[in-house]
């Protein structure tokens, strides 16, 4: 973001010289060169944690190029959970959420949403999807191999375990619903 701030100041300048010289064919060309430019750039989350922005902001980008709506309401900073497994928890939802959107027809939508209440987090990730949930034994099954139990999921699970937290795989028509529940802080136990 402060990259194209800065940079900013060189497009003003062509912009005003184009204005000077009274060139207004040239100046719409370039402003919508620059238009086209900025489209590609999604927003940058900004969400208290740099290492959680980082991964937001990389699937945002992915989301945005594959024109599905991308939505972040969150606050994760001042949390005892490592960065390393809460970038692994949002990196394999929303790697999910992605592969399932872009599979789906309808209106594609990724929702990251996070919530504290006492010492708990509640981060609940939501997307669109075709609907089509493949089960075996109460487990979602992947789509990348043949009746195996998602890899990222299980990951997830995981670290939900290791901080004495709870995760939540659901889908409800074609809304597929992620949710973690979590302790802000180590030592607290979730009954």
């Amino acid at each position: 973001e402060r990259e194209v701030r800065h940079n900013f100041k060189h497009q003003l300048a062509v912009i005003k010289r184009f204005q000077e010289t009274g060139n207004s064919a040239e100046l719409k060309e370039y402003c919508d060169k620059l238009e086209i430019n900025l489209t590609g750039i999604a927003e940058i989350p900004y969400t208290g944690n740099a290492a959680a922005d980082g991964v937001l902001y990389h699937y945002a980008c992915e989301a945005k190029a594959a024109q599905i709506s991308f939505h972040v309401c969150c606050k994760l900073g001042g949390m005892s959970i490592a960065d390393t497994d809460l970038c692994c928890l949002i990196g394999n939802a929303l790697d999910n959420a992605v592969t399932a959107c872009k599979g789906y027809d309808g209106e594609r939508y990724i929702s990251v949403a996070a919530q504290r209440e006492k010492e708990l987090l509640m981060l609940t990730i939501d997307n669109s999807f075709d609907g089509i949930l493949l089960q075996k034994e109460g487990k979602i099954l992947s789509r990348k191999r043949v009746e195996e139990e998602g890899i990222g999921i299980r990951s997830m699970e995981q670290i939900c375990e290791k901080y004495g937290g709870i995760s939540r795989f659901q889908a409800d028509g074609n809304r597929f619903e992620v949710s973690f529940m979590l302790p802000l802080f180590s030592g607290i136990a979730i009954s």
